[in-house]
């Protein structure tokens, strides 16, 4: 709508948020204790990555780079949690939502939330446990909510798995 048939914005947006990602991945490795180098190292490859490229390239592939962004944002809002209200697990509830119908593959969400809050056992105090349980059986809720959906009422390929194109 915006760029009409301007292949070169549709590249524009694809980089402006690859770079975005970049920044994201470290900002995300940072938060976990990571190395500034290791960090950045880290962002580094995944700037240059060829898979990621491949993606990048095409204007259909869109989706990836979308993906990645809202996952990126659901896990450094884990990671910044301050006051654990209702309100901070809905946004993050929306972050998977968003990078959900923005690619499948974000299911990774998930598990990968489940072992940031692993990995943050020690820092998380014993009454905010209870907040990080809520929220994994939300995100386990929605997440098998979605795959139910996609497999009875929104299954237009008739495919068994998450990739359309294997049956």
């Amino acid at each position: 709508h915006f760029f009409g048939l301007n292949a070169i914005a549709f590249h524009c947006v694809s980089i402006f948020l690859h770079c975005i990602n970049a920044n994201l991945l470290f900002l995300f490795l940072q938060k976990l204790r990571f190395s500034y180098i290791a960090s950045a190292i880290a962002a580094i490859v995944f700037i240059v990555h060829p898979v990621n490229l491949e993606a990048i390239s095409y204007i259909s592939g869109i989706a990836d780079p979308l993906g990645f962004f809202f996952l990126f944002l659901g896990f450094l809002r884990i990671l910044t949690l301050k006051k654990y209200h209702v309100i901070e697990g809905i946004q993050i509830i929306f972050l998977f939502s968003l990078a959900l119908l923005s690619k499948e593959s974000t299911l990774i969400f998930l598990p990968l939330t489940g072992l940031i809050i692993v990995f943050m056992g020690d820092q998380i105090q014993k009454k905010h446990r209870k907040f990080y349980g809520y929220l994994l059986v939300s995100l386990a809720l929605l997440a098998s909510g979605y795959l139910t959906l996609k497999f009875t009422i929104l299954n237009f390929t008739e495919s068994v798995g998450l990739n359309p194109h294997v049956n």
